[in-house]
């Protein structure tokens, strides 16, 4: 069990480890991309404020000495900006927000194309703009900026696409794996520190769970031992109906979950009886209808006992409904049928099973002859069929094996098969 509980915490501290490193080298991955755009950004600014040196010829009034200097500026921007460099687009406007000069390095149309689909004339605003592209594996930045002189004044808009080269790509991507890598990596080793302080306090954990597990499986057969001890003297009874219990259970395939709530409810089914008094328990005769009525009333007791406790609701529905009968005739509440729950129908084949096969004051045990016979009458009747068909498959094994054991191997054996159920830590 200890090592289950190992592997499980390393699972979970695993998963956690990788969750907070993705939560946080996202949050890493953002912050450096920020970083990252802001130099770029950078950098495509400082070259376009180099061309503010060409832009006078925007002023000239002479039509020929404006398109001779147009010419000029062209040749200069597609020779000391474009070809090869880091700019593969440059467009010049005039203060009108009318395109001027346009310069693109050969090749590079499909790019443009791409990013014209967006609408960017209309960023061409009083203020420095961009917008940032990955176009086949490639990264770009499109600028948006006003030109002004010295003095202040607004001449020109420039628009740009620059291209990052693969140096600086390399150089982008190389920091961002190691900030990234850093902390998945001071997460892992976080986790790695923590683990030991973890498992030893989730020892000292097991240890108070085992304790408290054995405490309450021991006021649990406390418990049913009182009632037994009061009832028939032994506690023999409830060793045998819970062994029964189980079996059959695992028989039909009930979950582990519902089987647990059977063992203590197979523990406690007659807790209820505390509150009958002796002269009614006891009684060697048959009992009258009033004396009857007060018997009946140790269900209603039962679950009063132990409904308000948290750790034993799951045995409520053995103690509430082991007397119902399929066909509705019992008591309890009078449920019939699959609604009454499935543990109790399990209960009530193997509580009856048992009556019959043991001594009583009043009588001398059935032998198993007899006590499948007069079970199979009330097939459909008391007993769910479906349920007492599979028991009867098991029931000679069960008769040989635990009817006639003494009361201190019965009790090794439960130990041994609840086990599974209940297992220590």
């Amino acid at each position: 069990m200890i090592k289950k509980i190992r592997k499980k915490l390393i699972k979970r501290l695993a998963v956690v480890a990788l969750v907070l490193a993705a939560l946080l080298g996202t949050i890493v991955f953002v912050l450096e991309m920020q970083h990252v755009d802001k130099h770029v950004l950078q950098l495509a600014l400082d070259e376009s404020r180099s061309l503010t040196e060409h832009i006078a010829f925007l002023s000239l009034k002479d039509r020929r000495d404006f398109e001779m200097v147009k010419a000029q500026v062209e040749e200069h921007l597609l020779m000391e900006h474009v070809s090869g460099k880091h700019f593969v687009v440059i467009e010049l406007y005039d203060r009108n927000r009318k395109k001027v000069i346009e310069v693109s390095d050969p090749g590079i149309e499909h790019v443009e194309d791409l990013i014209n689909n967006i609408p960017h004339v209309t960023l061409l605003r009083d203020r420095i703009d961009h917008r940032k592209h990955y176009i086949d594996g490639q990264f770009y930045v499109q600028v948006f900026t006003p030109i002004e002189y010295a003095t202040g004044e607004l001449v020109a808009y420039f628009e740009g696409i620059y291209r990052v080269d693969a140096d600086t790509m390399r150089a982008i991507t190389k920091r961002l794996a190691w900030t990234v890598l850093q902390v998945v990596l001071a997460i892992f080793a976080t986790t790695a520190f923590l683990y030991p302080v973890i498992l030893v306090l989730n020892r000292d954990m097991i240890r108070l769970s085992d304790g408290l597990a054995e405490a309450n499986m021991g006021i649990l057969e406390a418990l049913g031992s009182a009632v037994s001890k009061r009832d028939r003297g032994t506690q023999s009874h409830n060793y045998r109906v819970t062994l029964y219990a189980i079996r059959l259970a695992e028989e039909v395939g009930l979950s582990d979950e519902k089987i647990r709530g059977l063992i203590k409810g197979a523990y406690l089914h007659d807790i209820g009886k505390i509150g009958v008094t002796d002269s009614i328990l006891h009684k060697p005769g048959p009992l009258t209808e009033a004396e009857t009525a007060v018997m009946r009333t140790h269900v209603e007791h039962g679950v009063d006992i132990i409904k308000s406790l948290s750790w034993l609701k799951d045995a409520v529905d053995v103690v509430c409904c082991h007397h119902e009968k399929y066909d509705g005739s019992g008591y309890g509440t009078g449920m019939k049928g699959t609604d009454i729950p499935v543990q109790a129908r399990i209960f009530a084949i193997v509580d009856v099973f048992d009556a019959l096969t043991s001594k009583r004051p009043y009588r001398e045990p059935a032998t198993y002859e007899e006590a499948c016979k007069a079970m199979m009458a009330e097939r459909g009747a008391r007993f769910d069929p479906e349920l007492l068909d599979r028991f009867m498959k098991i029931a000679p094994e069960l008769h040989r094996k635990i009817c006639l054991a003494d009361e201190g191997r019965l009790a090794r054996m439960l130990v041994e098969r609840r086990a599974r159920y209940f297992p220590a830590l």
